[in-house]
């Protein structure tokens, strides 16, 4: 399949990850001139990751229902009015609420892309197009960091550019000569073979939720707490996400080559002393050094997602790879929803500083609870490890996007 094919899908799926990334940042930012408290700010974080959560689990069967084109442009229309909705209301109940319609939201919208995606590319291809969907989405999530310097957090322009932003999203996909996919299949899900396979892939998942969801609704507040202007929270949020869009290819590399326990040790714990110099740097202002800091912050606590979903298909049977991915989906979404609820809390009560503090712990508990399982079992061996891929928590769609899954299709293996 030629790969310009793609085109309108990629813009689509880039303008409606850039909104979404601008509405992340400005909601946190908003919410703190408005008045929220920390722990507000952390309530509506859940909220949102309930609501995503919610859509993992609902909204495949939907959109067969509905079509790919209907529910995509039904799910941008609610989102925008939810965005729209945040201006108009300073109201924490209301906000909480919209947050949750967002998640479920978005969720769908994720959904029928990568849904989409997955039913036009053919096999042969499919490591590089999900290789450069990866990098993508990361770009543009760094895209919406940068987009915060286009208008003021207290008027209503930002909102105004990510509901633009969302809405333009539909046109590529409403145009597009691509046939809809068939229906999204989802698998059944069971907690307990994955935790006797590879409980070290289930907590780093669960701990990745934590510290990316802590980063995603409370790290502009955290900056913006520690006294710095829109331009510095900007480029600072950048930083953190161009790490996570290329070194972590460096870190899949040496896990594919090493054993990965040790590598998810060894990221851990640098990721978790970078948190806390990062919180040494911010609280000394020193906002160039904070950008450098965050850069290898962010290339290390975002790559763990992708090491725990590879730990885990170590560890498991080909034809139960989908459904490890579904697992390791699953518990990134558990740790998204209880990280806000706690760290929120904790930066209300002892200050900012507890913001980067707070993801060391995580981190370096699942830094040592790693170096634990080295002592427990042998490696696996290096004939059935899998490759490694940068992963991002999308939708289960992404999931079946994964190489891993479809080179263990036996429909595949026989081509």
């Amino acid at each position: 399949m030629n790969i310009a094919h793609l085109a309108p899908l990629s813009i689509g799926a880039f303008s409606i990850v850039t909104g979404i990334a601008l509405l992340n940042s400005t909601i946190a930012i908003r919410a703190d001139l408005e008045g929220f408290s920390s722990g507000a700010v952390g309530l509506m974080t859940t909220a949102y990751f309930v609501g995503y959560m919610l859509g993992v689990m609902t909204l495949a069967t939907t959109v067969g229902r509905t079509g790919h084109i209907r529910f995509y442009a039904a799910c941008a229309a609610v989102l925008t009015a939810a965005i729209l909705t945040h201006g108009l209301s300073d109201s924490f109940w209301v906000w909480m609420i919209l947050r949750f319609i967002s998640g479920i939201s978005v969720l769908g919208m994720y959904l029928v892309f990568e849904s989409w995606l997955n039913s036009v590319i053919p096999h042969q291809q499919r490591g590089g197009v999900f290789s450069l969907y990866v990098t993508l989405t990361l770009l543009a999530f760094a895209a919406g960091q940068l987009a915060l310097l286009f208008g003021e957090p207290k008027t209503m322009k930002l909102f105004v550019i990510a509901s633009i932003l969302v809405v333009a999203s539909i046109v590529p996909f409403s145009l597009t000569h691509l046939q809809e996919p068939e229906r999204l299949e989802r698998t059944g899900i069971s907690w307990l073979p994955f935790w006797r396979q590879a409980p070290l892939g289930l907590v780093s998942a669960v701990a990745s939720g934590i510290v990316t969801s802590v980063f995603w609704g409370l790290g502009p507040l955290y900056f913006t707490r520690s006294g710095w202007d829109l331009k510095a929270v900007s480029f600072s949020m950048f930083s953190i996400i161009m790490g996570a869009a290329t070194l972590q290819w460096i870190i899949g590399w040496l896990s594919d080559r090493y054993d990965r326990r040790r590598i998810i040790a060894l990221v851990c714990i640098s990721s978790a002393a970078l948190a806390v110099t990062l919180g040494v740097v911010v609280e000394k202002d020193w906002i160039v050094s904070s950008m450098i800091t965050g850069f290898f912050y962010g290339s290390g606590a975002f790559s763990l997602y992708g090491l725990a979903v590879a730990h885990i298909n170590d560890y498991v049977e080909d034809d139960k790879r989908l459904a490890a991915a579904e697992m390791a989906l699953a518990a990134f979404g558990i740790g998204a929803c209880i990280g806000p609820l706690i760290a929120g809390p904790l930066m209300e009560l002892t200050g900012a500083v507890s913001f980067p503090l707070f993801c060391a712990v995580v981190l370096c508990a699942t830094g040592m609870y790693s170096a634990y399982r080295i002592t427990r079992r042998a490696p696996a061996p290096e004939l059935e490890r899998s490759t490694y891929y940068p992963m991002i928590r999308t939708s289960p769609g992404a999931t079946s996007l994964d190489p891993r899954v479809t080179d263990a299709d036996p429909e595949n293996k026989q081509e």
